[in-house]
């Protein structure tokens, strides 16, 4: 089997999203290889295809409604029934990220009698755990976060079930949901993300160039999950430690308003810019000296790879797949620790040749994400017979 026939589902009516992102190149980059790539995508959608075929059909859901949007997602597959038959013949591959696209991935499964490969981005079980956690004590806060745990467990039940192939972007997401999935072990692998085009232009190849740190940069939505209050946290204690002439630029949308309130409570307004959700973070990386992720759960954040592609030096709390991605202990720090921060932050900005030390070992993990990336999810595909 040389070239591959895959079908993809792109149903919503923007990229919202690092995932969503990721996904269309992932497709785009299939296509180019010379393999079959139809996307059935929102009506709405509107993406500079370059190489794959798409079919567009009329997809209705407002964001955050109470009818789960994954089962208008199905809905609309069967209406759409005689098109998808008609232009997708001889399906290899269903590919799809996100469990929102599940049911409809089923379906087409049925009628397509094709394969389901499923590329899980976000551990959403963890993260359910994880704000549990968060809320202890607070018993009416919880019962979101019990009643998000239950949803999301019965979604890896479905994944196990109906999938044949399962692709995890670290081995910490993978080891994690065989925990709970003994019987999907053996269609499992690891893909990580990688540093290359489209996004990932020489243009912005190590153009950070800072010697010292005075612009500390922060780059993600400012809810909970993201961890920016432990930044705000740790730059209050930094500032009365002495280091005065340290700021935080904040990119990414979210509600700012607690974020300022505590900065106002703290007499350090002046100090944090919020720019809201920009399109090329590439230029900011360029211009400040240090990022700091300190999230509560991710995954593997493409802020990880747009900082090591840039150059400026970066930090990050050690969850999810980030470990496995910095490797060094000294670019670690543990989550929701404001302390623990401020001390990774003082250290760099206190002693120039540690953060010359910094910049090293983050150029060192640079070549680990220099992959064809394509290839690897070709690669899995092409090991599977059709069932």
């Amino acid at each position: 089997m040389n070239k591959l026939n895959i079908v993809g589902l792109y149903l919503y009516k923007e990229i919202r999203t690092g995932g969503h992102r990721r996904y269309i190149e992932l497709m785009e980059g299939l296509a180019s290889k010379g393999n079959n790539v139809t996307i059935i995508v929102n009506k709405d959608f509107t993406f500079p295809f370059k190489y794959v075929r798409f079919i567009p059909i009329e997809v209705q859901y407002k964001q955050g409604q109470r009818f789960p949007v994954s089962l208008i997602f199905k809905k609309v597959l069967q209406r759409n029934k005689k098109a998808i038959l008609q232009q997708c013949v001889d399906t290899d591959w269903i590919l799809i990220f996100s469990e929102t696209n599940i049911f409809a991935s089923h379906y087409l499964k049925k009628i397509l009698n094709a394969n389901i490969l499923y590329g899980h981005r976000s551990n959403t079980v963890q993260e359910a755990l994880q704000y549990i956690k968060e809320h202890n004590g607070k018993p009416l806060k919880q019962v979101k976060f019990v009643l998000n745990f239950i949803k999301y467990s019965f979604y890896e039940h479905i994944i196990s079930s109906i999938t044949n192939a399962i692709v995890f972007q670290s081995i910490y997401d993978k080891e994690d949901f065989l925990s709970r999935n003994k019987s999907a072990r053996n269609k499992s692998f690891v893909i990580g993300g990688h540093i290359g085009l489209p996004r990932y232009t020489q243009e912005y190849q190590n153009i950070n160039t800072s010697t010292h740190v005075e612009k500390l940069l922060f780059l993600g939505t400012t809810g909970p999950r993201k961890g920016l209050k432990y930044l705000l946290e740790a730059l209050v204690i930094l500032y009365n430690k002495g280091l005065h002439n340290l700021s935080l630029n904040v990119i990414g949308p979210g509600d700012l308003e607690p974020h300022t309130s505590y900065l106002k409570e703290n007499n350090l307004l002046n100090i944090v810019k919020f720019y809201g959700r920009i399109d090329n973070p590439f230029p900011y990386l360029k211009e400040n000296d240090l990022m700091v992720i300190p999230s509560l759960f991710d995954s593997y954040p493409n802020t990880v790879l747009e900082s090591l592609h840039t150059g400026i030096p970066v930090i990050a709390s050690s969850v999810g797949g980030i470990p496995e991605m910095l490797q060094y202990p000294e670019l670690l720090f543990p989550p929701a620790d404001s302390y623990a921060i401020a001390d990774t932050i003082y250290k760099i900005v206190t002693d120039n040749e540690y953060y010359r030390y910094i910049r090293r070992l983050c150029a060192q993990r640079l070549p680990f994400f220099h992959f064809d990336w394509e290839l690897k999810w070709e690669e899995v595909m092409k090991s599977y017979i059709k069932v």
